[in-house]
């Protein structure tokens, strides 16, 4: 039997998918149990670093069980739950180039340097793809929950997501 695979190559569908609490914010993400600590840290450096996510509507998410786009017939990332997507309404906006002004800023480039070093070995941003998707965060090809594991250890992010000691 062949196991489908999303484009990360994560199982395809996720074994379970749990909801959690971003740390230092009322907002939740549903996502893979094998990274919710990891995604969960990433969604809080986000808030605490870049912009908030806790403010308005609800804009931040993890799993959606469907294709990815311009890959008709291959799921998304967020159909396993190993992909998030926050401040959708501005980082996202069709149309718009919030996300490019604000990571043009100074402390929105400061916030990416530091999430891209304390996660860049196994989390990519898609804004830093051609077709930029700003929102956008999800576990590297090759990222497999061995290794989300172990980053969390060497991060010192608990299951909660939450970061007992202070990363590089």
């Amino acid at each position: 039997m062949t196991v489908a695979v999303t484009l990360n190559g994560w199982p395809y569908p996720a074994k379970r998918i749990i909801r959690i609490q971003v740390p230092g914010t009322k907002r939740f993400l549903n996502v893979n149990q094998d990274c919710a600590p990891l995604l969960a840290a990433v969604a809080a450096d986000y808030h605490k670093f870049i912009r908030p996510i806790d403010v308005g509507s609800v804009d931040d998410a993890g799993y959606a069980d469907r294709d990815a786009r311009g890959a008709s017939g291959r799921k998304s990332n967020h159909a396993n739950g190993t992909a998030i997507d926050l401040n959708w309404s501005r980082e996202g906006a069709q149309g718009s180039n919030w996300g490019a002004r604000l990571f043009a800023t100074a402390k929105g480039r400061a916030g990416l340097a530091l999430i891209k070093r304390r996660y860049g070995s196994v989390i990519q941003w898609g804004g830093d793809w051609r077709a930029k998707d700003y929102m956008h965060f999800e576990l590297k090809p090759g990222s497999d929950a061995r290794r989300v594991a172990a980053l969390c250890k060497r991060q010192g992010i608990n299951s909660a997501g939450v970061r007992t000691r202070d990363g590089k």
